[in-house]
Parts: structure tokens; sequence; C-alpha cells
């Protein structure tokens, strides 16, 4: 929690400039995310298992969304070829996150930006826990 609270109170110190640019940084971090990092690759070569690691996968088919999808001759279990970001693992259209980003760099609380996103307290903690580990990936010097 000590990051998390590093984080808020930093942000609480920022002006209101300086808050947008924390916005569009954090915007362009999310939309890295979904446009630029979740390109699927077309042959098994450099596919490998998350949970055993073997390279022994065969296609099965794709997801909703069109990323191809795989299973493990090993162990059995099914995967998706893309990489684990914030938008790929969420259900949430990137418009929702936005209006997240703002209500976190605002600082508000979890029932605030849930009302506001219209989504549940749970989703919002959960999108809250996701914006937090992407930025301690991502920006580690996040600094005001």
């Amino acid at each position: 929690m000590n990051f998390i609270t590093e984080i808020r109170r930093m942000l609480g110190r920022m002006g209101a400039e300086e808050r947008r640019r924390a916005v569009e940084a954090l915007r362009e971090l999310i939309y890295e995310d979904a446009y630029e990092r979740t390109c699927p690759t077309d042959d098994g070569d450099n596919v490998a298992c998350r949970r055993c690691g073997s390279l022994a996968v065969v296609r099965k088919g794709d997801d909703r969304t069109g990323i191809h999808r795989w299973v493990c001759k090993d162990c059995h279990r099914t995967f998706r070829d893309a990489p684990d970001t914030i938008i790929t693992r969420s259900r949430l259209k990137p418009a929702v996150w936005m209006r997240y980003l703002e209500c976190f760099v605002d600082l508000l609380p979890l029932r605030e930006c849930a009302k506001r996103c219209k989504v549940s307290l749970r989703s919002a903690w959960l999108m809250r826990m996701r914006l937090i580990e992407s930025i301690r990936l991502h920006l580690p010097d996040f600094h005001a």
C-alpha cells in the first residue's frame, strides 16, 4: 500500500495543469495498452502456455474480439495470445477507462468513481488496482 499512498500524495499536491498532464500521460498508457500492444501472432512458433510454459500448443479458433486462442497439449489449458494489459483483461470500453482516469487523478472516492463511470463498486476497485499496477510497471518514477 506504500506505493498507492505515495501516488495519492503526489496527485494531491498537483496543480490543475499538472493534473491535466497526468491524465494525458495515463491516457497514452491506456491507448498504448489498448491498440499498440495487442497484436496477436499468426504462427504458433512463439506461443508458450502461460500455466506450464510448454511450447506444445495448437490453435483453437478465435475469441469474440478476433484474437487467436490456443490450447496446451500438456496441461490442456486454453489461453489467448495477447499481452496481459489493462485493456486485454477488461470487458470495459476504453472510454470508461478514460473517464475513470479523470476520477483517479482527481482523487475521488471509489463510490464516486463507480457512480461516474457507471460500474459496480467492485469494478471500480479492480480498475484502481489495475491502473496502479500499470503505473508501477510502466512509470516507475511517477513524480509530481
